[in-house]
């Protein structure tokens, strides 16, 4: 067979598959019990389960803590009092190491508060107190008197 002859067959064979699949999807109906519905999965809960449960505990530790600050009945609750003795440490950092004529000491800044310094031996925002300083990092003694090393990256 010479390659057109072939050619010319292969696409008739194409032709009369592509004809046939087509008035198969288009003629064929489906019967009715090719659609079933599928049986439980067996992870089903046991009846005890869907008893009733008592919800008051529940409603009253949340009658106790509203949330986003608004009671059931949608009024404003009153804002809880802040507890007296935990006061909670300025935000702070070090913004500069300065040394000059053999006097060394740290340049803070105290949020809200303007610029201060700190020397050897005295004390951090934080309660730490300084114990050196040296040109790229400072040592602290912390509340439990051991020390901490500081390594500054500005």
């Amino acid at each position: 067979m010479t390659k057109p002859v072939l050619l010319r067959l292969l696409s008739l064979l194409g032709a009369v598959w592509l004809v046939t699949a087509l008035a198969v999807w288009l003629l064929a109906d489906p019967s009715d019990n090719l659609v079933v519905t599928r049986g439980g999965r067996g992870g089903a809960r046991p009846d005890y389960n869907l008893a009733l449960r008592d919800l008051r505990p529940a409603a009253q530790a949340l009658e106790k803590n509203p949330l986003w600050g608004l009671r059931r009945d949608g009024s404003v609750a009153p804002k809880p009092e802040a507890k007296k003795g935990e006061e909670k440490p300025p935000e702070w950092r070090v913004m500069a190491l300065v040394a000059k004529d053999n006097e060394k000491h740290l340049l803070i800044r105290i949020v809200g508060q303007p610029s201060a310094t700190v020397r050897e031996n005295e004390r951090l925002p934080d309660g730490r107190r300084v114990i050196r300083i040296e040109p790229k990092l400072y040592v602290v003694e912390n509340a439990d008197g051991e020390e901490e090393t500081v390594i500054l990256t500005f």
